[in-house]
């Protein structure tokens, strides 16, 4: 069994289905806000963090592709962060792990309006 393969199933074992579930709804919904970002401020993202898709790249490469300093960049991929953090409140994301704690949370068991006799 390859390492890889061994590491996937190593992490499977310890996540329940509801977790895994949870994680993946999650990333799909994590993937529209990242979606709604313009191409370059994906780029820049999705390379400084090697996510959806795009292969992990250190700020000099990213500056070198987009002829830009590595400080720009930083600054670039912060300002991406931001967008995506202002865009948060509205999304589907956010309504999702909404109803998810809400779901989590104990039902309190209604209470019984019958008055002691005494």
């Amino acid at each position: 069994m390859s390492a890889a393969l061994f590491d996937a199933f190593h992490l499977v074992r310890f996540v329940s289905a509801g977790q895994a579930v949870h994680r993946k709804v999650c990333m799909e919904l994590l993937r529209e806000l990242f979606d709604a970002l313009p191409k370059k401020d994906r780029d820049i993202l999705g390379k400084a963090y090697g996510v959806f898709g795009y292969p992990e790249a250190t700020l000099k490469e990213i500056g070198m592709y987009h002829m830009m300093k590595e400080s720009t960049v930083e600054k670039a991929k912060n300002r991406a962060v931001e967008k995506m953090k202002a865009a948060y409140p509205s999304s589907r994301l956010q309504l999702w792990r909404a109803v998810h704690r809400m779901m989590r949370r104990p039902v309190p068991l209604p209470e019984n309006n019958v008055e002691p006799q005494g």
